[in-house]
């Protein structure tokens, strides 16, 4: 016996339904006429798999119909578990201060004056990469540079623990990934250099704007950086041959209004594009949820209809995508993904420059662990009891949510606050399934 998945969605577009299913992500189009046949059919399944067994079974295959006795959340549980407890493959985010050049209105780490990591916490964090690879037998390292910002000790502290890092990862045969959060203001062709060595390949770097809005938001005691930045973003692709660049937008209305940023895009080479990801990200302190801007379209939830999607930021994507760029369309809704975020993950480690130990990068009140001087980390089992006891969507409300396979609930440190991710979307679950389906097609 056979039921129909809980999470299929059907979306309007242009003048196709596209069907679409969130445990799978397989998605196909059908004409208007095709879609009220196949709504007929879906109401009587066993006269469906008799009487058509051909697409029917494509369509089990594809998740859209499953068997009676599977329960779906079951399995959203376990891909869940298993991606948080099963994979070894250790994600270490390293601190090297909580100072930065900026001092950018809306972030917690402005020039402080704390320095940088002591030379001894640098030992520690040496023996402890020392007993993830020897003693916990990771199945492969991504260093993972944040901040403040980290490219202030690049020669003190980046360097020497990548190199380090690096040279017993080759030796033990294990992949190795490293990124920077970074600024991209203190990058010069020595250090570029010096990075491709060590194979720190990968990027996020942050626009507040075009270059007006930029410079007003991100300089250095009133000094100019967007020149200086798009400057280092091209330094970066033609010095590092498998680079990987996200290039963030934090924006607010305003940003989305007046700046001019499919300008600012263009002035990137095109040879380079293909090197580059565009991520949009709204400043955090300027959602307003008392508004209905964040949207999921009535086609797929009827108790939202009437809100819509933020349209400026649609007209921003479909231009950027015009240019060759890929970029992430929804900051809500993925494909594929078993957690909500890499910090949920149990083999994920924050440590800061003060060798201080923390699950999240965003959350540095909240000490989980110490980190010895053998390198190895004693964690608080109560802290950490309440972080992993439970996947962080378990509760009523995500487990009755339609999105529930797109979303996944809220991080692990935004659980107690009851946060809904769905609430603050500006890009609606249709958009997001129509983006989909685009570049299926595309594709084909």
């Amino acid at each position: 016996m056979y039921k129909l998945s809980k999470y299929n969605y059907f979306v309007k577009y242009e003048q196709r339904i596209i069907y679409f299913n969130g445990m799978t992500g397989f998605s196909f189009s059908v004409a208007q006429e095709e879609d009220e046949k196949l709504k007929e059919l879906f109401n009587d399944l066993i006269s469906f798999q008799i009487q058509y067994s051909s697409i029917f079974y494509r369509l089990k295959n594809w998740g859209f119909i499953v068997n009676e006795d599977i329960d779906e959340i079951n399995k959203i549980r376990y891909r869940n578990r298993k991606a948080i407890f099963a994979d070894r493959f250790y994600r270490l985010i390293i601190n090297p201060t909580q100072d930065c050049i900026f001092n950018c209105w809306y972030c917690n780490q402005h020039t402080q004056n704390m320095g940088g990591m002591k030379a001894e916490v640098v030992k520690k964090v040496k023996k402890h990469i020392d007993v993830m690879v020897r003693d916990e037998k990771i199945t492969g390292l991504f260093l993972d540079w944040f901040g403040g910002e980290p490219l202030m000790y690049f020669d003190e502290i980046v360097y020497p623990i990548a190199q380090y890092a690096f040279t017993l990862i080759e030796k033990y045969n294990l992949p190795f990934f490293q990124h920077a959060t970074t600024n991209a203001y203190l990058i010069t062709q020595k250090m570029a250099d010096e990075m491709k060595n060590i194979k720190l390949n990968s990027f996020q770097i942050t626009l507040d704007g075009d270059e007006e809005r930029h410079n007003k938001i991100r300089n250095v005691n009133g000094k100019p950086s967007y020149k200086r930045i798009m400057d280092n973003i091209i330094l970066l692709c033609e010095t590092i041959p498998d680079l990987r660049i996200t290039i963030r937008l934090n924006y607010d209305n305003s940003t989305l209004l007046k700046s001019n940023m499919p300008l600012v895009y263009e002035q990137i080479p095109q040879q380079h594009r293909n090197k580059i990801k565009l991520d949009f990200q709204r400043v955090w302190q300027t959602y307003d949820r008392s508004d209905n801007n964040n949207v999921i379209n009535d086609s797929v939830n009827e108790n939202r209809a009437g809100q819509k999607p933020n349209e400026p930021l649609l007209e921003l994507k479909k231009s950027v995508a015009s240019m060759g760029y890929s970029y992430s369309m929804s900051n809500v809704f993925s494909i594929g993904q078993s957690f909500r975020c890499y910090a949920d993950r149990y083999y994920h480690t924050v440590i800061n420059y003060d060798g201080k130990v923390y699950k999240c990068t965003a959350h540095l009140e909240q000490e989980v662990g110490v980190l010895h001087d053998n390198g190895v980390i004693a964690w608080n089992e109560n802290i950490m009891s309440d972080l992993y006891s439970k996947a962080t969507f378990e509760n009523e409300r995500c487990l009755n949510c339609k999105y529930l396979p797109l979303c996944l609930g809220s991080c692990s440190q935004h659980v107690k606050y009851n946060k809904c991710m769905v609430d603050n979307s500006e890009i609606s679950c249709e958009q997001f399934i129509i983006s989909i389906y685009k570049q299926k097609i595309n594709k084909q």
